[in-house]
């Protein structure tokens, strides 16, 4: 088996470790390779759930709702994604294999993100999440087949992403986990939990989405036939029952409390 030196403590570890035993500190090569194992096995499992909610529910699933979401908390989930985001951070996405210039590339963003902040500067949220969907569909034609849609209900910020430690705090209670190989149906189901929160739970949330006009992506992405906004709930927790966003939160109240370590 390969071995590889750690570059922040020196120690020596199997190459295909995602971090180093030792000092904790992420090996790039090895956290890539146990993420697509990691999203292989969850695809895996996510297809079998999918064969069995449309063999066990028959004529009403053709009729149905259209795709069907799962929703969980899996830690296995949770490591993919973990080691996905820690992979992201230490390459570009060029890696994948997008053609064409380097620089090009590279101006392509620039432009694009400043368009982005010019956007939500000048208050057209509308505009941006129009923006922010074509861009999504630009990377879901590319990869086609190959994409899963797993969105985390946890230490939900109002704020980007991108805000970083600047973000405002969480106050949102955590939900779980929304999978499916339909992103608007995924989207789809975790406004709705997000919607069935108590008043005192979901005030926060709800007031950056509507203000911001986020409900837009959603009628936008129909619009370009990206997904369906029909689904059903499965809980895989719980031998597959279908249940409703309200049952997906029921006795989720007050707000975000971290968890005890």
């Amino acid at each position: 088996m390969r071995e590889i030196e750690c570059p922040n403590c020196g120690a020596v570890f199997e190459a295909k470790e995602p971090k180093c035993p030792y000092c904790g500190h992420i090996n790039p090569s090895g956290a890539e390779a146990k993420f697509l194992r990691d999203l292989e096995g969850t695809r895996k499992k996510l297809d079998k759930v999918d064969d069995e909610a449309r063999s066990g529910y028959g004529e009403e699933v053709k009729r149905g709702a259209g795709s069907v979401v799962k929703i969980a908390v899996i830690a296995a989930v949770i490591i993919a994604i973990l080691a996905g985001v820690i992979y992201l951070m230490n390459k570009t996405i060029f890696d994948y294999g997008f053609k064409g210039d380097y620089a090009e590339e590279l101006t392509w963003q620039h432009e694009t993100f400043e368009e982005y902040d010019e956007l939500y500067e000048a208050g057209k949220y509308e505009e941006l999440m129009e923006r922010i969907s074509e861009s999504t569909k630009a990377t879901i034609d590319y990869f086609g087949k190959k994409t899963a849609f797993l969105n985390v209900m946890r230490n939900m910020s109002v704020d980007c992403d991108c805000a970083g430690t600047s973000a405002k705090p969480v106050v949102t209670p955590d939900i779980g986990i929304v999978a499916s190989l339909d992103i608007l149906a995924a989207d789809q189901a975790c406004v709705d939990c997000v919607y069935a929160l108590p008043e005192e739970s979901k005030h926060d949330l709800v007031e950056r989405m509507e203000s911001r006009h986020s409900m837009r992506q959603l009628t936008y992405m129909k619009e370009m036939g990206m997904g369906n906004d029909r689904y059903q709930l499965i809980d895989v927790d719980n031998d597959d029952k279908v249940i409703t966003a309200a049952e997906a939160v029921k006795g989720i109240k007050g707000t975000w409390v971290p968890e005890a370590v």
